[in-house]
Protein backbone atom coordinates (compact mmCIF):
# COMPACT_ATOMS: atom_id res chain seq x y z
CA UNK A 1 0.00 0.00 0.00
CA UNK A 2 1.32 3.47 -0.58
CA UNK A 3 2.08 6.17 1.56
CA UNK A 4 -0.89 8.28 0.15
CA UNK A 5 -3.16 5.83 0.08
CA UNK A 6 -2.25 4.76 3.93
CA UNK A 7 -2.76 8.35 4.34
CA UNK A 8 -6.59 8.96 2.61
CA UNK A 9 -7.04 5.69 4.60
CA UNK A 10 -6.29 7.50 8.10
CA UNK A 11 -7.88 10.84 7.17
CA UNK A 12 -11.12 9.11 6.49
CA UNK A 13 -10.63 7.41 9.81
CA UNK A 14 -10.48 11.02 11.43
CA UNK A 15 -12.86 12.46 9.89
CA UNK A 16 -15.43 9.21 10.69
CA UNK A 17 -14.46 9.45 13.94
CA UNK A 18 -14.77 13.33 14.93
CA UNK A 19 -18.02 13.05 13.06
CA UNK A 20 -18.89 9.99 16.04
CA UNK A 21 -17.95 12.31 18.48
CA UNK A 22 -20.07 15.48 17.49
CA UNK A 23 -23.09 12.94 17.22
CA UNK A 24 -22.02 11.46 20.54
CA UNK A 25 -21.43 15.46 22.03
CA UNK A 26 -25.39 16.25 20.53
CA UNK A 27 -26.60 13.23 22.49
CA UNK A 28 -24.99 13.99 25.80
CA UNK A 29 -26.18 17.35 25.53
CA UNK A 30 -29.73 16.59 24.86
CA UNK A 31 -29.79 14.05 27.25
CA UNK A 32 -28.55 16.08 30.23
CA UNK A 33 -31.07 19.08 29.04
CA UNK A 34 -33.88 16.39 29.29
CA UNK A 35 -32.13 15.31 33.03
CA UNK A 36 -32.23 18.81 34.29
CA UNK A 37 -35.57 19.56 32.99
CA UNK A 38 -37.14 16.20 34.59
CA UNK A 39 -35.48 17.29 38.15
CA UNK A 40 -36.81 21.14 37.41
CA UNK A 41 -40.43 19.31 36.87
CA UNK A 42 -40.12 17.24 40.03
CA UNK A 43 -38.90 20.08 42.19
CA UNK A 44 -41.44 22.55 40.71
CA UNK A 45 -44.16 19.44 41.72
CA UNK A 46 -42.97 19.19 45.25
CA UNK A 47 -43.33 22.62 45.64
CA UNK A 48 -46.87 22.64 44.39
CA UNK A 49 -47.54 19.90 46.45
CA UNK A 50 -46.51 22.08 49.43
CA UNK A 51 -48.27 24.94 48.71
CA UNK A 52 -51.65 23.11 48.25
CA UNK A 53 -50.60 21.61 52.08
CA UNK A 54 -50.10 25.24 53.24
CA UNK A 55 -53.40 26.39 51.10
CA UNK A 56 -50.70 28.87 49.81
CA UNK A 57 -52.91 29.45 46.84
CA UNK A 58 -50.63 32.66 45.30
CA UNK A 59 -47.45 30.16 45.40
CA UNK A 60 -49.69 27.59 43.86
CA UNK A 61 -51.37 29.79 40.75
CA UNK A 62 -47.18 30.78 40.70
CA UNK A 63 -45.99 27.25 40.41
CA UNK A 64 -48.79 25.58 38.04
CA UNK A 65 -47.81 28.30 35.76
CA UNK A 66 -44.55 27.73 35.82
CA UNK A 67 -44.58 24.09 35.36
CA UNK A 68 -47.66 24.41 32.64
CA UNK A 69 -44.44 26.80 30.79
CA UNK A 70 -42.10 23.63 31.56
CA UNK A 71 -44.41 21.40 29.97
CA UNK A 72 -45.08 23.89 26.64
CA UNK A 73 -41.28 24.14 26.24
CA UNK A 74 -41.08 20.47 26.10
CA UNK A 75 -43.89 19.56 23.41
CA UNK A 76 -41.83 22.42 21.04
CA UNK A 77 -38.67 21.11 21.35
Amino acid sequence: MSAKKISEAMSQQYKELENERIVMDMFIDCFMTMLAQKQRMERIQNEIDLALETQNRRRFYRLTTRMKRLQDEQLHM
